[in-house]
């Protein structure tokens, strides 16, 4: 390895990004950067479902230590005291918009009721997208996330956002935010 102002030993830097440093040519810097954004999304895709797993490890209180105190408690499940709906343009997502979702429906807690909310009726792209977000088949046949098609509420709830966006209820209130925030 050439000397560099590091020094010849950088123990802190992945291989491929090393070799995309040292890199003489363009092509040999597309090859690494490649490698190195796969070893990423992959090490990313495997701390969430650490997380994941975390999340179903932890405690919960028992189903009759639940009090539905408004309108909002009432009409989610019994075991679901937070409702996330993430509101997406089926025909405008592509990577940003995959990691969003990945990264909002990653983080959500097992007391939270989550809502897919598509612009249009696209089923392999909005397949496509849910796959790429990590959302299987499963957790939406056991009903743990509900996908629906809806461009009207879609419009009413936009109000000035960007694609995707999110809204989230609970007794307390509600919180919007998009990509951007």
């Amino acid at each position: 390895m050439e000397y560099t102002p590091r020094g010849i030993w950088s123990p802190d830097l992945d291989p491929p990004i090393v070799l995309g440093n040292l890199s003489k040519t363009e092509a040999e810097r597309a090859r690494y950067s490649r490698l190195m954004n796969a070893l990423e999304l992959d090490r990313r895709h495997r701390e969430i479902a650490f997380q994941l797993t975390a999340i179903n490890e932890l405690p919960t209180e028992e189903a009759d230590e639940i009090k539905p105190s408004t309108a909002l408690s009432r009409a989610l499940p019994p075991e679901k005291t937070i409702l996330k709906s993430i509101f997406i343009d089926t025909a405008t997502c592509e990577k940003e918009c995959v990691h969003f979702v990945l990264l909002e429906t990653a983080g959500t807690s097992t007391r939270t009721k989550l809502n897919i909310i598509f612009t249009t009726d696209d089923k392999s792209k909005q397949e496509k997208i849910l796959l790429g977000a990590g959302i299987t088949n499963t957790k939406i046949r056991d009903k743990q996330i509900t996908v629906v098609t809806d461009a009207e509420t879609t419009q009413q709830y936009r109000e000035g956002f960007d694609f995707p966006f999110l809204i989230i209820q609970n007794d307390e209130g509600l919180t919007r935010r998009d990509i951007s925030s």
